[in-house]
């Protein structure tokens, strides 16, 4: 299939993290986010959540086949800090962020991961929908062929056509992935503020050229239990 991503030299065997900042008003959806990811088509190697702001018995207690690490802090830190101490931890060469109020497509570690295994990529963002109650299957042909790098592609019209907002598709800033390597130049911004994860990306974009944008909704993002919207600054 042509494609503008560049094949690595060798497809290898990636292992795959995801990281999850989680505030104390987000604890309830855990389960439910342990349950999605056991549904994936891939299942990642492991999952590190950050939760800050509520005391440790509020954290659930996770058995189940993904390897766990709960990071908690009683006090309340921002969405930033929590990816961070989260990206320190995890031990991936490929880190999925993942909010923990957001609902997961079945297939996005398998499509993120194999992105990242075949093609060089270093930092990869796509779309999200706001509401979706039946996800479509996709190829992986199909997310290739709407893979572009960063330069080929305007940030400011993603798809190849105009999307208009209310059709619930757009280009995700939080849930992003990257490889290893990145997150020990750059991390996030600690501030109690909207935007830290779009500076974030800012500053990937200054330092390589290898930022993908699928252009499939692989996240449900649900406004409902936005931090944000509850008049919460952190996650």
């Amino acid at each position: 299939m042509k494609t503008s991503l560049i094949p690595r030299r060798s497809v290898t065997n990636l292992k795959v993290s995801v990281i999850v900042p989680c505030h104390s008003s987000h604890v309830a959806r855990l389960p439910e986010l342990m349950q999605a990811l056991e549904c994936q088509t891939r299942i990642p190697d492991e999952v590190v959540i950050a939760v800050s702001g509520c005391t440790q018995d509020k954290v659930p207690y996770f058995t189940n086949k993904i390897a766990v690490t709960i990071l908690h802090r009683s006090n309340n830190v921002s969405a930033g800090a929590n990816r961070n101490r989260a990206a320190v931890a995890a031990q991936g060469d490929v880190l999925i962020c993942h909010d923990a109020d957001d609902l997961s497509h079945p297939q996005r570690v398998e499509i993120i991961a194999g992105l990242f295994e075949k093609y060089e990529v270093d930092h990869l963002m796509h779309f999200f929908y706001y509401l979706k109650s039946a996800f479509t299957a996709f190829s992986f042909d199909q997310a290739l062929s709407r893979s572009s790098y960063r330069n080929v592609i305007s940030c400011r019209n993603i798809s190849p056509k105009p999307v208009p907002f209310n059709s619930g598709r757009k280009l995700t800033q939080g849930n992003v992935a990257v490889m290893r390597n990145i997150v020990k130049r750059v991390q996030w911004t600690d501030c109690f503020s909207a935007g830290e994860d779009t500076e974030f990306n800012r500053e990937v974009y200054k330092i390589g050229k290898r930022t993908v944008i699928t252009e499939l909704p692989l996240i449900t993002y649900r406004r409902q239990f936005s931090t944000f919207t509850r008049g919460i600054s952190a996650r």
